[in-house]
């Protein structure tokens, strides 16, 4: 019962957090959000700050499941883990919750916790082995870079993000992103890499 009061507050308190920021939300807000009284809040989490934290990290383990998910799925080949990985870390590194993250820092001093950089690192870690998983079957040229090309795909995240944040653009996040990978792809794929490319479009 107490793990899932604090559940509760985590996922309401999250809710307030993404969508108005932690420093416009009080704690008066988020018992009425959750339909709890104050008391109970401050007995599972003493502070706002302490609150936060646990919203960060239920955040940062459930993206991270999410990706570990995708990578380990054996029915799926190179290309569809990267558009899903690629499309799940949009979702939830969505402009408001990619800020929320990184203003965290500016409360939550801790050089142990960079919610941000964890996921990062993760990223990274999990394309570099989708990557030499394509390499083994001869999906990807012999001359690309492999350890540039997580970056690569990790600043068209990015850039992504901050294009939709700074104008108005005239096409739906989802699809500019499976466009862009396809460019993508096809600049890096071998003839076979290729080939697997236009079979998986044609079964969908």
């Amino acid at each position: 019962m107490v793990n899932e009061t604090a559940d509760r507050i985590i996922l309401g308190a999250a809710d307030l957090f993404f969508e108005q920021g932690f420093a416009k939300v009080t704690m008066d807000e988020i018992a009425r959000h959750t339909r709890l009284s104050k008391k109970t809040l401050y007995n599972h989490f003493p502070t706002k700050l302490a609150l936060m934290a646990s919203v960060i990290e239920n955040s940062v383990q459930s993206i991270l499941r999410g990706l570990n998910d995708i990578a380990a799925d054996l029915n799926q080949d190179f290309l569809s883990k990267m558009e899903r990985m690629m499309e799940f870390i949009y979702q939830e590194l969505g402009m408001k919750r990619l800020n929320f993250f990184e203003n965290f820092q500016r409360y939550y001093a801790s050089d142990n916790e960079k919610p941000v950089q964890v996921i990062k690192e993760r990223i990274i870690s999990l394309i570099k082995q989708l990557i030499r998983e394509a390499e083994e079957k001869n999906l990807i040229q012999p001359g690309i870079d492999k350890n540039v090309l997580p970056w690569v795909y990790l600043n068209m995240l990015y850039g992504l993000v901050e294009l939709y944040k700074s104008s108005r653009v005239p096409v739906h996040p989802g699809e500019l992103l499976v466009e862009s990978l396809k460019i993508t792809f096809f600049g890096i794929l071998t003839a076979k890499g290729k080939h697997e490319q236009h079979r998986q479009e044609q079964d969908i």
